[in-house]
């Protein structure tokens, strides 16, 4: 059995940080008390892909993003989005 961890009150972030970076979890922790968490509200992982566009098609983006007040990346991964799930 391993011994309980007490964690120390922290003042801010530096300290947690610190007390991370120079603790071995192993003498508190035992395989068997990990357990499997997810995570659903955290923003799924991008991938950078080149792709071929005419310029026109980049201008018409660019114009209507602006009139949506939204980067023209997001709209065209928008507009992608939309027309694979239709």
């Amino acid at each position: 059995m391993k011994k309980p961890l007490k964690l120390p009150d922290f003042k801010n972030e530096e300290e947690v940080q610190k007390f991370m970076e120079n603790t071995d979890f192993s003498k508190y922790l035992e395989p068997s008390d990990l357990k499997k968490i997810s995570f659903p509200n955290l923003k799924p992982s991008k991938r950078l892909i080149s792709l071929r566009v005419e310029e026109s098609l980049v201008e018409k983006a660019k114009q209507k993003a602006e009139k949506l007040h939204i980067p023209y990346q997001t709209l065209m991964r928008q507009i992608l989005h939309k027309g694979l799930e239709a």
